[in-house]
């Protein structure tokens, strides 16, 4: 589960005005959609400036962050503000329900979007049943940390990313 939120939109409205904003915003939130879709993830609804995305595993998840990432990069500036993207994901068990998802790993993904930062993925995989813990497979970049004091989770900043 990813939820991936454009960062910059508050102040692109501020700067921009509505329509031009909203426009703007509309390209971010097709770009990371086209992301998404290009690497396994099936966008589940748009709310404002954020998407919410189904991967089949956290791995293709971590790769549809990058490709967000990346996509929402070559975007220019509009009204002297460069859009940017937060990303949480976490992987685990959903209940699926018409074309909605519940339960903790969703509302987990959306606390961690929160916790990212503007050009950075925040993710973190569900625990294995035994005692053994596991993570999303670290990428270049990554530090492993601990969140609501259960699994180990993993921090990613891209070499490249704005702040």
């Amino acid at each position: 589960m990813l939820f991936a939120d454009v960062s910059g939109s508050t102040q692109l409205y501020e700067t921009a005005g509505d329509d031009a904003a909203h426009d703007a915003i509309g390209l971010c939130i097709g770009r990371l959609s086209q992301a998404a879709a290009s690497t396994g993830g099936r966008v589940l609804k748009t709310m404002g400036d954020e998407v919410m995305v189904l991967f089949p595993t956290a791995d293709a998840a971590a790769n549809g962050a990058s490709e967000m990432h990346a996509a929402v990069d070559t975007l220019p500036p509009v009204y002297g503000t460069k859009l940017g993207v937060r990303i949480g994901f976490h992987s685990g068990p959903v209940i699926q329900r018409d074309n909605d998802v519940f339960g903790d790993t969703v509302n987990l993904a959306a606390r961690l979007v929160d916790q990212a930062q503007k050009g950075r993925s925040s993710p973190r995989a569900r625990p294995c049943s035994s005692s053994r813990r596991r993570c999303a497979r670290p990428r270049a970049g990554c530090t492993r940390s601990r969140s609501r004091a259960r699994p180990t989770g993993a921090t990613c900043a891209r070499s490249s990313g704005a702040r």
